[in-house]
């Protein structure tokens, strides 16, 4: 096979290859530090993904111990969906992580259910994004949720785990997400960047495959290369730049 042709077939069907991406932001008061730039990096991905060909479709959720699912977003294709608002996203409160995932989980499910009928089957892309440590959950155990997780996998789920202030890939771990699919970040505006870099990057790629390819691709979403966890960016010129070093460690 030429390489022409192969660059045919990885891309063959895209726009009749639905996606769904479910996106889970912490809202604990901790991420208080970040909110300005949680609402500028949320609209630069989706600004990011409105440019580019395929049937995509996004759910945005949030969650923290006063209202522990809240959607912002909810099941509009990217091209149509509005810039966020500061007054959109309020830190406050715990962080009730496994009661979020369950409620965006049990959501998910039911939308599936209701699509079955002579409509076409999308793939399905969780991320979960937050700052700190399950603290606030009444409803689900990590083992729960981890059998949850386990579960939607066998489907064919890309689940993501992007975590500050922990070892995320033990976190990820814990409740069932590869850990070729998890990253840590920095709890900075600069490290909240590049972990949206990150994702965006993760998104497009998985928009470009064939259904067979993201299914076989869903256990690595970032592909050995964790943007998040790249050094800070450096300034010459005057002008920011990414540094060139990839983070490709424990994948």
């Amino acid at each position: 096979m030429t390489k022409h042709s192969a660059g045919q077939n990885a891309g063959k069907n895209r726009s009749d290859d639905p996606m769904k991406v479910w996106l889970l932001l912490d809202r604990s008061g901790s991420m208080s530090r970040l909110r300005r730039a949680v609402v500028a990096e949320t609209n630069r991905l989706l600004d990011e993904q409105r440019g580019q060909e395929g049937d995509c479709r996004i759910t945005l959720a949030q969650f923290d111990s006063e209202e522990p699912f809240e959607l912002i977003i909810n099941d509009k294709p990217v091209a149509d969906v509005r810039p966020l608002r500061e007054a959109d996203y309020a830190p406050r409160a715990g962080t009730p992580l496994f009661d979020a995932i369950g409620s965006l989980v049990a959501r998910a499910d039911e939308r599936i259910r209701r699509r079955q009928e002579g409509q076409t089957e999308e793939d399905q892309t969780l991320i979960i994004l937050t700052d700190g440590l399950e603290n606030a959950s009444r409803e689900f155990t990590g083992a729960q949720i981890a059998a949850l997780l386990d579960a939607r996998k066998e489907t064919g789920w890309a689940i993501v785990y992007l975590g500050a202030n922990q070892d995320a890939l033990a976190e990820a771990d814990r409740i069932g997400v590869d850990q070729r699919s998890a990253s840590n970040f920095q709890a900075t505006d600069d490290g909240l960047s590049r972990a949206y870099r990150s994702m965006s990057r993760g998104i497009s790629e998985r928009r470009r495959m064939s259904r067979p390819d993201r299914r076989s691709a869903s256990a690595d979403f970032f592909r050995g290369i964790r943007e998040g966890e790249e050094p800070a960016t450096t300034t010459t010129g005057g002008r920011s730049r990414d540094s060139r070093q990839r983070s490709r460690r424990r994948g």
